[in-house]
């Protein structure tokens, strides 16, 4: 057989590996548009081909199927991280790769039949190449290797430039850039730790804001808050039903009294899902797109929620069922103002579902913890057993599903909610024979979405439960609830929030007068302007108003962004959109320069 010449064998790398990139970004939902971009990832792959090849004396073909094959490796974690987090792999996400273990059942539920495809070329060329791996020398001189380095050099040094050229002071995406270019952009920004954005609006903080006239200020003042952060809770789920059975009777009951229900409350994560449902929970700042925020921000002195309920002669604790150290909780919680940490460290393993020990036994486990606590106390929860793939056992299930729906995720998941539901009323129970009940306020939202509105089967599925279309508004509502025993109060609050606005809802009901720290959220019970910034499912530049949608278009351009009502899903004119496009952006901003430079706790003022 006649050997192939070895710049055949390069470009034929070059272009198997542009093939596959392509494949594999279409299988994510993503299609390279603009030709400029798929000429810098080949420019990419040419230099990184040719540094392999030029490099290695021996055996060349044996090393740049190696980088092939590992291509095939990253695309492929890129396919499954993008399907969980809808966003694709950072050098940042090492740091949290000892997480994976936890999540493996939710990993294994991602992959796909059809994801071999990705693999299916190396198995016809590894066996081809030791059956003929003999090639002829190329760039064997001094002088070509020189050049072969210099010019990959330029590419690589390059394409950060081009990139910058391409984004325009935007943040970058994998849509934009291409997965290898992406993955360079952020190797260099890895390397050089530099924020993707410069300078920063200091009038969007709230810092300095007297809360003392605002509605119901003070209306839980001396009392117990029990804040329960509900594992992939959907809003839509309360006061619902399925086949006559509601979903979450409990919580339904407490909507209809004593309590103050926030219909249109949004998640707001960045890299950290659950974490950082927290975090922007308990700081009021929006979390990292870098790593997870427990993580990124853990050497930053921090303005939080629990230490200003400190500061109000309150003791804090946490509760989670799951090892100390999940997500950096350990080592974050007390310098975020927690007094004391309970996990599987302190608790008993008798129930474990999914993840962690179940819901019913982490609230059973914990009712000791506090009766003996001094009161007022602030305690929090983070559930797990409603986490995805869903899986209760047949003994635990509270409803008879056997319609349309019965064997279906989404009757999966409607099981793992009343599961949460039902230990929820036998936890209530519990407080008032413990009398502990009365003088607390009991609080509950979800973390973040469970159903995956990506994935058209799901889709389909919640569309036709709903009776309208299953998009963002539904797909990203976590919702808020606020118990207040004996309170005769009953409201419904349909101005949109998200989980940045918890902390000064929560400060103004507690009593708090000033905002002393920065903060971006709203007290959601005191303002009639909703807004909510989003940066991930929906990028950066997106929000959620009172009346509309906009989701700023994944390709970075403004023009291919699509917006429409709330009410009647018609579309809107997106010039309309500018000014809260805008405005996402420069919080957004603001909140990265202020948590990157560890400024949380420095009053702000308009003319810095």
């Amino acid at each position: 057989m006649k050997k192939l010449k070895p710049y055949y064998w390069l470009s034929a790398f070059i272009i198997l590996s542009t093939i596959k990139q392509v494949f594999v970004e279409g299988m994510m939902g993503i299609s390279l548009i603009e030709p400029y971009t798929l000429m810098i990832n080949l420019l990419i792959f040419s230099g990184l081909y040719a540094i392999v090849f030029v490099t290695f004396k021996k055996n060349k073909l044996i090393h740049i199927l190696s980088v092939y094959s590992l291509l095939a490796i990253i695309l492929f974690s890129n396919l499954i991280h993008y399907r969980y987090f809808h966003m694709p792999l950072s050098f940042y996400s090492f740091q949290a790769f000892k997480q994976v273990g936890a999540v493996k059942t939710s990993v294994f539920y991602l992959i796909k039949l059809t994801d071999a495809l990705i693999f299916l070329d190396l198995i016809i060329l590894w066996p081809l190449l030791f059956k003929k791996r003999a090639i002829t020398e190329f760039f064997t001189s001094k002088k070509d290797r020189i050049m072969a380095y210099s010019l990959s050099i330029v590419v690589f040094a390059a394409a950060p430039v081009a990139n910058n050229k391409i984004l325009n002071g935007n943040t970058h995406t994998i849509n934009q850039l291409g997965t290898i270019n992406y993955h360079l952009q952020d190797l260099y920004g890895y390397i050089f730790d530099q924020s993707t954005f410069g300078g920063y609006d200091a009038t969007v903080f709230n810092s300095g804001i007297n809360l003392g006239e605002g509605k119901y200020h003070g209306l839980i003042e001396g009392r117990n808050i029990i804040t329960i952060q509900v594992e992939s809770m959907h809003n839509f789920v309360l006061q619902r039903e399925i086949e006559g059975q509601p979903i979450t009777p409990i919580m339904n009951s407490l909507i209809n009294k004593d309590s103050i229900y926030f219909s249109r409350y949004y998640q707001q994560l960045g890299r950290g899902n659950t974490s950082d449902a927290e975090f922007v929970s308990n700081n009021s700042l929006y979390a990292s797109m870098k790593t997870y925020s427990y993580k990124e921000y853990e050497g930053n002195e921090l303005y939080t929620l629990p230490q200003v309920l400190k500061e109000e002669g309150y003791n804090t604790i946490a509760f989670h069922g799951n090892e100390p150290d999940f997500w950096n909780r350990k080592s974050i919680y007390p310098s975020i103002g927690f007094n004391t940490y309970i996990s599987t460290d302190e608790m008993e393993m008798d129930e474990v579902i999914g993840m962690g020990i179940s819901d019913g036994s982490l609230f059973k486990q914990s009712l000791g913890y506090l009766e003996k606590l001094p009161q007022p106390f602030y305690s929090f929860y983070v559930s797990l057993t409603s986490h995805n793939p869903f899986i209760i056992p047949e003994e635990q299930r509270g409803l008879t599903i056997d319609g349309e729906y019965k064997d279906t995720i989404i009757a999966d998941y409607f099981q793992s909610v009343n599961y949460f539901d039902r230990m929820l009323g036998e936890f209530i129970e519990e407080l008032k024979r413990r009398d502990l009940y009365d003088n607390s306020v009991i609080v509950i939202y979800g973390d973040h979405f469970a159903l995956d509105i990506r994935k058209d089967n799901i889709k389909e599925l919640i569309t036709d439960y709903l009776g309208k279309p299953y998009d963002f508004e539904e797909f990203l509502n976590v919702g808020l609830l606020i118990h207040i025993p004996g309170s005769g109060i009953t409201e419904t609050y349909t101005t949109a929030g998200g989980q940045i606005d918890f902390f000064p809802t929560m400060m103004n009901l507690v009593g708090v007068d000033e905002i002393k720290g920065n903060i971006l959220g709203k007290d959601l019970i005191n303002t009639e302007e909703g807004f909510v910034a989003h940066q991930t499912y929906m990028i950066r530049g997106s929000f959620i108003d009172n009346e509309k949608v906009f989701e700023f278009s994944r390709d970075g351009r403004y023009e291919n962004s699509r917006a429409w009502r709330i009410d009647n899903h018609e579309p809107v004119p997106l010039e309309e959109c500018r000014e809260g496009y805008e405005r996402a952006l420069r919080e957004i901003r603001a909140s990265e320069y202020l948590l990157d430079n560890n400024l949380s706790r420095q009053k702000q003022n308009s003319d810095e």
